[in-house]
């Protein structure tokens, strides 16, 4: 079994590399930074009519994204 490379590197790889890391890490600081300004409570599902009929806590919800992520790591 042959554990190296299928497909050839292409310079539009590194290209893509070198745009997609850094913009990963400035949208993850920003996300780091501005969690504190979000609300306590936050609108998860609206009716047919468009009104708000569940509130969620914040925590919650970014505790099961990051528990998400780590799993996929």
């Amino acid at each position: 079994m042959s554990t190296g490379r299928s497909v050839p590197f292409e310079p539009y790889d590194l290209v893509i590399d070198l745009i997609s890391v850094p913009l990963l890490i400035i949208l993850i600081t920003y996300t780091v930074m501005t969690y504190s300004n979000l609300p306590e409570t936050i609108v998860t599902h609206f009716n047919s009519s468009g009104e708000a009929d569940v509130i969620s806590i914040l925590l919650p919800i970014g505790i099961f994204i990051y528990y998400k992520r780590i799993n996929k790591i």
